[in-house]
C-alpha cells in the first residue's frame, strides 16, 4: 500500500485542486498551496542542515585526502 502522507502526495492534491477550477483558484486549491509550501519548506531547511552540518563534516574528511570530487553546494530555496 503505498503512503499518502508525504509531499508528493500533497503536491498531486494540490495540483488537482488548481486544475479543478476554471477561474482563479479557491479557497480550498489555496489551502492546498499553503500545505504544500509549509511542507516543502521544512523538507528544504532538513536537507539544507544536512549539507552544510553533516555533509560538510564528512566532505572535509574526504578533501583531507587532497582528492575532492565534490562541487560547491548552494542552499535550495522555494521562490
Amino acid at each position: 500500500m503505498r503512503s499518502t502522507d508525504n509531499l508528493q502526495s500533497t503536491m498531486q492534491r494540490a495540483s488537482s485542486y488548481l486544475n479543478a477550477g476554471d477561474g482563479a483558484p479557491t479557497q480550498a486549491a489555496k489551502r492546498m498551496m499553503e500545505q504544500a509550501k509549509s511542507e516543502l519548506s521544512g523538507i528544504l531547511t532538513k536537507m539544507n542542515d544536512f549539507f552544510s552540518k553533516d555533509f560538510a563534516e564528512y566532505q572535509q574528511k574526504v578533501e583531507a585526502t587532497e582528492y575532492s570530487v565534490f562541487k560547491a553546494y548552494e542552499p535550495m530555496k522555494l521562490n
